[in-house]
């Protein structure tokens, strides 16, 4: 596969995800890379702020929150470079790849999130979540959402077995398996997102606040 047939099939995918969100689609979706989970989280970011009414709050349950941290953002931008067009490729290509930015574009989408007070609650079963203040994401971002209380996070006493996942109403991200970054995600599932809710709540119940 070349270069641009890569990035083409990184975009393809981003925007069969984002008109899937926008029509209700019930069509599932197989994740498979960290891009595609950047992807993801930014779809569900915005479909919490454009339903009617909006979602007020999106449940998280994970490690660390690696997803935010810097060894993804340096991951996707690494990908990115590796994909970077030739010096001779035709301009709408260079600006093709210029306009691919699936960490930042989360982050946007996040911060649109917070800024309409929405509310991202999230379980974490990594005891090393306290390393994220080290993260520049913390400083520069999240540590704002933290301190305004519209970013909670809370830790389980012990591992589950259950894989990670996220829910934002009827739509929702879950993990097949964290080492491989696999994942099936669905923007109109409300028997699925119901039954993730739940498990995030009994979870819940067994989980102390992270005081950070």
């Amino acid at each position: 596969m070349t270069k641009k047939e890569e990035l083409d099939k990184f975009i393809a995918y981003r925007d069969k995800l984002s008109q899937s969100r926008l029509q209700k689609s019930k069509e599932a979706f197989f994740n498979d890379s960290a891009i595609h989970e950047e992807f993801v989280l930014k779809e569900l970011f915005a479909n919490a702020v454009d339903s009617t009414p909006a979602i007020s709050t999106i449940y998280m349950y994970c490690g660390k929150m690696t997803a935010f941290r810097e060894e993804i953002r340096e991951l996707v931008d690494k990908k990115k470079e590796e994909l970077r067009p030739e010096k001779d490729a035709p301009e709408e290509e260079q600006k093709k790849w210029e306009d691919f930015n699936p960490y930042a574009k989360m982050i946007a989408s996040m911060e649109s999130f917070f800024q309409k007070e929405g509310r991202l609650d999230v379980i974490v079963d990594d005891s090393n979540i306290q390393s994220i203040i080290e993260e520049s994401i913390w400083r520069d971002t999240l540590c704002r959402y933290y301190n305004e209380k519209k970013l909670t996070i809370h830790q389980l006493h012990e591992k589950n077995g259950l894989e990670h996942f996220v829910v934002c109403g009827n739509a929702y991200r879950s993990e097949l398996s964290h080492d491989d970054k696999t994942a099936l995600c669905c923007f109109n599932d409300e028997g699925y997102a119901s039954l993730l809710y739940s498990n995030f709540i009994f979870m819940k119940q067994s989980s102390v606040p992270v005081n950070i």
